[in-house]
């Protein structure tokens, strides 16, 4: 009697286990794809976007170019395709920051740009080229972050770092990480 309990108790025991390691492997690919959520879809989209943005004061403070902009209300973010996007300081000359894709959140107050990212000031005295694959800019605050590597190309020479702040309306820079520098002396201004 006692070794039918001992057999009975096993079985239990081993159906549980068995059980309990059902539920914990993961779902076979087709359903995982059933779990998914359907892709949001967008609420309004244009084609061949332009728009002028000023500050509180009135002032110009950038305009807004791209191939294609989408959003969506779910999440509420909005795709940009080929976004383009130039800064006009309080001071100094104008900078202009392009990329493959973008993505506004936030109201748009932060767009976060990916994908052969560049950053061009077209200063007459010392113009200044910027790349990296992803970079977050806040229009309105005058600043462009990235923790990626970036690449910066001037008449001077080349600086290779990893992170940057620019502070466009102060005309500032700062390398976070890992900066190296190639300088040449014979292109001083």
């Amino acid at each position: 009697m006692q070794r039918l309990i001992l057999i009975t108790a096993v079985c239990i025991g081993l159906f549980l286990v068995s059980m309990i390691f059902q539920y914990r492997q993961p779902a076979a690919p087709e359903q995982q794809l059933a779990q998914t959520e359907p892709e949001p879809e967008a609420d309004y989209y244009f084609v061949g976007t332009l728009s002028k943005h000023y500050n509180e004061q009135g002032r110009f403070d950038y305009e807004f170019h791209a191939r294609r902009v989408e959003h969506f209300v779910t999440g509420d973010f909005t795709l940009v395709e080929a976004p383009t996007m130039i800064l006009y300081p309080e001071t100094g000359v104008p900078w202009q920051v392009q990329a493959q894709q973008g993505r506004g959140v936030a109201g748009n107050e932060t767009v976060e740009l990916w994908e052969d990212v560049l950053v061009n000031r077209d200063s007459p005295d010392n113009p200044l080229q910027m790349t990296t694959e992803m970079l977050t800019l806040q229009p309105a605050r005058n600043l462009a972050t990235t923790e990626d590597d970036i690449v910066i190309t001037s008449a001077q020479g080349r600086v290779d770092a990893t992170g940057m702040k620019v502070y466009i309306d102060k005309n500032r820079l700062e390398l976070l990480s890992n900066v190296r520098v190639q300088h040449d002396p014979n292109q001083i201004n």
